[in-house]
């Protein structure tokens, strides 16, 4: 099995790992000697190494980032290349991010009454609207959906009238714009209702995050756990979590491989975006990328910048690979009449910092001359 040995799963996690340990283990009694007692050596050794190291540093490091962005209201989406990183890794996040469970008040009843009244009908143009709205009202009073709402509540209340009033008038998450949570609610339920996917999963499935156990999804092929089910998306189509996923409501976290990498916007309330995994193409990168950097964005919306991260322990494979990916879209950029950036970690003394400098003042006037520029027509 030596062609696995360089495995970029290995540098990123460790379920691949024990999978294939397991593989070499039923493998064993089938090898001649002495290539079996070499081999069996080897595998406690291994067993030994991973009981003493726990969870993965790199896996843990991403964890607790995700667990401060999550705290400060934000949303967060990762990309791995692997579906078993990308099942590792949602497992994990959904044991760093605490469950939400809301108050006893106001009791779910009065949740329910309140949306009941103030949710309009989507009419006569769908079958079984009646039992999918019903499914979609349970939804936004489940746990987790309704701690995040009194997140944004300006006030207590006890009634389902001052309650209804609330979601009327307040504003989802830190939204600078018009909408209020009723408004936001109405948007999403249309959006599921279009989609015959997503309809599918109102009448048979939980919509995500309907159970209360966690705040973050895995968009990948599901876990062999039965314990981890919850944790992934069951469906072929990713319709549903797409459009939950730009509403405020739902996971906090979003964790999906490259599937989502292209042609789907998931911008409307998320600025941050983890490269968790890479994929070898600059290509992939750049789309992935593409995914928030979106015209009415939520980064345009809270008129904050959009977070674009590459975690690496510095000196390892993995870091190695960033390295190779940021030249490659440097290289993109320079071909597309941009400049290319210097790399913060590689920059070391006065002659660096000057060249840094003169980028930046011939940046700024790029800039400026290109907004004058403009085509003339030829008379």
């Amino acid at each position: 099995r030596s062609s696995t040995t360089d495995d970029p799963r290995f540098h990123v996690g460790w379920r691949h790992l024990d999978a294939v340990r397991e593989g070499l283990k039923s493998d064993v009694p089938r090898l001649p000697e002495p290539s079996r007692a070499l081999v069996e050596n080897h595998l406690t050794a291994l067993r030994r190494l991973r009981d003493k190291v726990g969870m993965h540093s790199k896996m843990q490091a991403v964890g607790a980032v995700v667990k401060v962005t999550v705290e400060q209201g934000e949303k967060v989406i990762l990309f791995c290349h692997h579906h078993a990183t990308a099942q590792e890794l949602t497992v994990h996040l959904a044991s760093v991010l605490p469950r939400q469970l809301p108050p006893r008040s106001p009791a779910r009843s009065i949740w329910k009454d309140a949306w009941e009244a103030i949710l309009p009908q989507a009419g006569d143009m769908y079958r079984h609207e009646g039992e999918l709205r019903a499914t979609f009202i349970d939804w936004l009073c489940s746990d987790l959906i309704r701690t995040q709402t009194l997140l944004w509540l300006p006030a207590k209340t006890k009634s389902a009238g001052h309650l209804s009033t609330l979601l009327s008038t307040s504003k989802p998450r830190q939204a600078l714009g018009k909408v209020t949570i009723l408004e936001a609610a109405k948007e999403l339920y249309h959006a599921l209702l279009q989609s015959q996917s997503s309809r599918q999963v109102l009448k048979v499935e939980l919509l995500p995050g309907a159970n209360g156990a966690s705040r973050v999804l895995g968009v990948c092929a599901p876990s062999k756990n039965e314990n981890e089910g919850s944790l992934f998306l069951h469906n072929q189509q990713p319709d549903t979590v797409i459009s939950i996923f730009n509403s405020p409501f739902g996971p906090d976290a979003l964790v999906v491989t490259d599937k989502l990498s292209e042609g789907v916007d998931l911008h409307r309330y998320c600025r941050h975006l983890i490269h968790y995994e890479l994929d070898p193409s600059p290509i992939r990168t750049v789309q992935r990328n593409g995914r928030l950097r979106r015209v009415n964005s939520w980064a345009a919306v809270t008129k904050k910048p959009i977070q674009y991260a590459y975690p690496t322990f510095r000196g390892t494979r993995d870091h190695r690979l960033v390295q190779i990916m940021k030249k490659r879209i440097d290289s993109f950029s320079l071909l597309l009449g941009g400049v290319q950036d210097f790399d913060v970690d590689q920059v070391d003394g006065s002659e660096e910092h000057w060249r840094n400098e003169v980028v930046a003042l011939a940046k700024g006037r790029l800039q400026k001359t290109a907004g004058r520029l403009r085509a003339r027509r030829r008379e």
